[in-house]
């Protein structure tokens, strides 16, 4: 890995050591010294992130004080615009400016020289000092504005006499603060050159001894939404035209100014090479996903210095990083939450962080240190200089003043996406909040239904119980054997021959596994494949479920219906009745004609659907285990659904990241998954590969199962494969974009950049949505580039332009790519109708036959879009197909399919069914 030396400050501001570095803004700050050379005042305003700041500190400072300005920068803290901590008149009431400001003054001068002293050893006797002019230095006047006029600012080792120049940067929180009224006031008394009277009449010399040049100029930062605000105050409510006429607008970067600001970092390192390299892809995503400028060719300063600063941390550490896997859309956010959880701040410390630097307006604040709720948090250990801290961050940033230290949030647009990101949330919850007490009332009658069905299923699979038989006049009379515990010591004490139906006692406490009461017919089992079989001679149902062999099967008259489940175990069958239905399973007809018991039985086969569910019946009955051994008796499937639940819950944290309807997708077809194991372990007994379900050996399996999937996670976690991981690590990047935009020249480029902006405006996620601009770079085509972004992705947005539908091998290797991706939905950018083309190749046809609003098996309906003014009225039938997921022709394929299987099942399987059931 190579050493990490990031020339980029990601949402930090220039300071003015970094002067050398600070690129792109030249003509600005030319306009800007201009300005300040013939004015007093100038007022710079520009949108929150165009780099204000920056270029006062680098940009500015550095060149006038080479002409002769002293810098200073004069800042508020939160308690002093909140009212507290400040300087007041004698009368208690007014804020005494000229002590707060001349304090400010006096603190950056000495930060300055403790800042100048610190970097040369040699400069012990350094000072920096404030001195009268000779001709005042007899009179003494407790005065800003005397002060101001009288005095300059004289270094040790300086080439002038320096006048000071006033920064007030962040002005627009003065509109905040509760004295802003007598800030005014006090700013238009110091911008006259007229003597105030106070001043005058303390005066004790001689009248044209009194200043009138000013000695001083000042800078005022402010953002531009705050401009109307600054003429309120200085044309209405106070009269200072100084600030009324001098101002400078600064905007944006250009594309070509924030290329040059790429390409003239002088770092000589490889990965600063390969982002100069790569100014022009990095600015065209930049300008792609900027949907919050007004124009199209303009770049956020601050937005560029943090995906630089992005890409050089993680081009240092994997060079398969993909510019596409940053999203634009929370960018600002992303990464202050990375960089939170690598100093280690957990959410409780974080939440309190951002309550004591935000204000309820949504404004940030400059907070001490020592603030009491930010000592609860330990603030200290998040600021320890001897790790990774939020200083070093640039998440906030410190300010010492007054000699006690101030932090605040590094900028604006910090503070504007964690106020949106709390919005967002917010709403987030409440509406989760609404659906859980919606949703509670509904999981209460599940509950109570899921309960009830529970209890009756579980009863009646556990005492089942033989209805009355219908009493008919040719029928014999009714005679229902009830089976005691007692009946069990001598089996052939009950009266079976004239028994018209069996049912077990409720006294009987053995286990189902060992005995068995089935439509009639009671088997015994007694280890050792020995079985004692017992049915009623007068019933109408009997049903021969077990494996039980039965050497003579006689058959009394009264019996109507009589179900062998396994006819090989018949040694000899006797029916007395020619009116009997012996029934066996599908697939037996063969073999029960060939066995020598049916010879003189009129038999048939049931059919598969009629097997199955007479199958499932009995096993509804017969399926009972003993959990761990305990005599208990517990029906199939309740434990197998108790161990469906359990590993639900086992892998609860996995389901978390899913939201609702994923989880129900998934629920639905684990739920599934598990019917289709009872219904196979259903067949699996009866091929006898096991005899009986037992739950103990289950659990068992589900906790080897579970114990597998956490080893499996701690390896994951434990980064026990870190090379696999890393050479992958591009590839699973490539698959979480549902969507890409793809394209071919630089007509389509500019195309899919427009597109992907609407979208974006329309509510679709920024992160759903890849458009990587290298597809196409000065000219050339890069198939491969738009390969993977094919490969890699769910469904494809695919840019033609005039040029891309002629039959050249570019166009029909950029056809050939798109119809890698599984879903495809073309957009014709500058063309009404295909009609009027020359040519009539390959993609003509195919994007006229999509054109006509029928698509492919893999292409939706084309959409013809004149220029990128007309996206708005058509835009609506994109966003409808995108939501789509399969093409209208798939669809109607379908629903042929459909319709054709409807039709038969209506016409042969539902008679059949129906015949076999009520036959």
């Amino acid at each position: 890995m190579q050493v990490n030396n990031n020339p980029w400050l990601a949402l930090s501001t220039y300071e003015e050591k970094d002067e050398y570095r600070f690129k792109g803004r030249d003509a600005d700050i030319g306009n800007m010294l201009t300005l300040l050379r013939q004015n007093e005042y100038v007022v710079c305003y520009a949108a929150s992130g165009t780099g204000k700041s920056s270029l006062i500190n680098a940009g500015i400072c550095p060149k006038v004080r080479r002409e002769g300005m002293f810098p200073v920068r004069i800042v508020f803290t939160s308690e002093e615009y909140a009212g507290k901590n400040l300087p007041f008149k004698e009368d208690g009431k007014h804020v005494d400016f000229d002590r707060l400001i001349s304090d400010k003054m006096d603190q950056g001068i000495a930060a300055f020289r403790d800042e100048f002293i610190a970097g040369h050893q040699s400069a012990g006797d350094f000072e920096v000092s404030f001195e009268k002019l000779d001709r005042y230095g007899r009179y003494s006047v407790d005065s800003l504005w005397w002060k101001l006029r009288t005095e300059y600012i004289q270094i040790s080792y300086g080439e002038y006499d320096y006048i000071p120049l006033l920064i007030f940067d962040q002005f627009e929180e003065v509109f905040h603060a509760k004295w802003k009224a007598e800030f005014f006031k006090w700013l238009e008394e110091l911008s006259k050159d007229i003597c105030p009277a106070s001043i005058a009449e303390d005066f004790s010399g001689n009248a044209e001894d009194i200043p009138t040049q000013k000695l001083f100029k000042a800078i005022f930062s402010l953002r531009y939404e705050y401009v109307g605000e600054l003429d309120y105050w200085c044309s209405q409510r106070t009269f200072v035209p100084q600030v009324m006429q001098n101002r400078y607008f600064l905007k944006p970067l250009t594309r070509e100014q924030a290329i040059s600001v790429i390409v003239e970092q002088n770092i000589d390192d490889e990965v600063s090479a390969r982002i100069a390299e790569q100014s022009d892809v990095i600015v065209d995503n930049i300008l792609a996903g900027s949907y919050d400028t007004g124009a199209d060719d303009e770049v956020s300063p601050i937005v560029l210095s943090l995906i630089c600063y992005v890409l050089y941390e993680a081009w240092n550490e994997d060079s398969g990083f993909s510019l596409n896997s940053i999203s634009l859309g929370d960018l600002i956010y992303d990464y202050y939450r990375g960089q939170l959880n690598k100093v280690g701040m957990d959410d409780g410390a974080r939440g309190v962080l951002e309550s004591v630097l935000i204000s309820s307006q949504n404004a940030r604040l400059r907070v001490a240190v020592s603030d009491f709720r930010l000592q609860e948090i330990d603030i200290a250990q998040y600021m320890d200089e001897t790790r990774p801290n939020i200083v070093a961050s640039h998440i906030v940033k410190k300010v010492n003043s007054g000699g006690e230290d101030y932090i605040e949030f590094i900028h604006d647009r910090l503070v504007d996406a964690i106020c949106k990101k709390r919005t967002e949330e917010r709403k987030k919850s409440r509406y989760e909040d609404k659906v859980k007490k919606n949703m509670k009332l509904v999981y209460a009658v599940a509950a109570f239904v899921f309960t009830a069905l529970f209890c009756v299923l579980t009863y009646s699979s556990l005492v089942p119980s033989t209805p009355e038989p219908a009493v008919r006049e040719d029928a014999v009379p009714v005679n229902v054997l009830t089976l005691s515990r007692d009946d069990f010591d001598n089996l052939n004490r009950p009266d079976y021959a004239n028994a018209t139906s069996l049912r077990l006692g409720r006294d009987v406490n053995y286990c189902r596994n060992l005995v068995s009461c089935y439509q009639n017919v009671l088997t015994v089992y007694f280890g050792e494949g020995r079985y004692v079989v017992r049915y009623a001679g007068k019933a109408e149902k009997l049903a021969f479920a077990e494996k039980a062999h039965i050497d003579d099967l006689r058959i009394g008259e009264n019996v109507r219906t009589v179900k062998i489940f396994y006819p090989e175990n018949i040694g000899r069958l006797t029916c007395e009745s020619n009116m009997t239905h012996v029934l066996v399973p599908f697939g037996y007809y063969e073999i029960c004609a060939g066995l020598q018991a049916f010879e003189n039985v009129h038999f048939e086969e049931m059919s598969l659907i009629r097997t199955f569910w007479e199958k499932l019946r009995w096993e509804v009955y017969a399926q009972h285990t003993h959990p761990f051994g305990i005599e208990a008796n517990v029906p199939m499937w309740v434990a197998i659904l108790f161990f469906y639940l359990m590993l639900i819950g086992m892998t609860v944290r996995y389901w978390r990241k899913y939201d609702r309807s994923d989880k129900i997708r998934l629920f639905g077809l684990s739920f599934s998954g598990i019917l289709l194991l009872c219904i196979m372990a259903i067949e699996l007994q009866w091929m006898g590969i096991f005899s009986h379900f037992y739950a103990g050996l289950a659990f068992s399996v589900v906790l080897l199962l579970w114990g597998l999937w956490s080893l499996a996670g701690y390896i994951r976690k434990r980064k026990l494969f870190d090379k696999f991981v890393q050479k992958s690590q591009h590839i699973t990047r490539m698959k979480q974009s549902p969507i890409s935009i793809l394209y071919r020249s630089s007509a389509g480029k500019q195309h899919a950049i427009a597109l992907k902006r609407y979208l974006v405006e329309q509510g679709m996620p920024d992160v759903d949505i890849r458009l990587d601009l290298s597809i196409e770079r000065l000219g050339k085509f890069y198939p491969d580039v738009a390969l993977s972004n094919a490969l890699f992705s769910t469904r494809c947005i695919a840019i033609f332009h005039k040029e891309d539908l002629e039959d050249t091998d570019d166009n029909r290797r950029y056809w050939e790519i798109i119809n890698v991706s599984r879903l495809i939905y073309p957009v014709v950018f500058g063309m009404e109708s295909l009609d009027y083309l020359d040519w009539k190749g390959k993609i003509y046809r195919e994007l006229s036959y999509m054109v006509a609003k029928r698509g492919g098996p893999k292409a939706f309906p084309a959409l013809l879009v004149p220029d990128d003014d007309c996206l708005p009225s058509q835009g609506e039938r994109l966003i409808q197909v995108l939501k789509r997921k399969i093409s209208p022709y798939t669809k109607r394929t379908l629903k042929i399919i459909l319709i054709f299987f409807g039709v038969y099942i209506a016409l042969f399987v539902v008679p059949f069914v129906a015949l076999m059931i009520f036959a």
